[in-house]
């Protein structure tokens, strides 16, 4: 999900949410961008990333595998919107992401827990990453 915008090209599209909600299944999507102007996509010239995620007991992993493609976007961030139980701790490619106090703070990697009024109030836990990387994150829950 992303700023509603009325044509390609409005708006530069720096951070997309991504809303999650997890199985004890691997579930993933591909996100896929490319320049959406001409046919460069088809020499390669185009943007794919796997995003999958799985529950295991009290833990959450959250992946996104490396980019594929040679087409760069100006994506820099996924905020990734993880419901489910409250996350107690959260690592990225093994380290401890800091938390922050409210939405308004998560401004860099980081994340923080609240409520979703838009999916019947239930937990949620933001964390929000750089993109185009490989990332691994974990979230131990309740």
């Amino acid at each position: 999900m992303h700023e509603e915008v009325q044509y390609v090209g409005e708006k530069p599209l720096k951070e997309l949410d991504v809303e999650v909600f997890p199985d004890t299944k691997r579930t993933s999507f591909e996100y896929y961008d490319d320049d959406g102007k001409t046919y460069d996509y088809e020499k390669g010239a185009y943007f794919l990333q796997t995003l999958s995620v799985q529950r295991t007991g009290n833990t959450v992993l959250f992946e996104a595998a490396v980019p594929e493609g040679v087409f760069k976007p100006e994506l820099e961030y996924y905020t990734v919107k993880i419901h489910g139980p409250a996350a107690t701790s959260v690592d990225m490619n093994g380290v401890n992401l800091d938390q922050v106090a409210n939405l308004v703070a998560l401004t860099g990697e980081g994340w923080f827990s609240g409520n979703d009024a838009a999916h019947g109030n239930i937990p949620v836990t933001y964390v929000r990453i750089k993109a185009q990387a490989k990332q691994s994150v974990t979230l131990t829950t309740q």
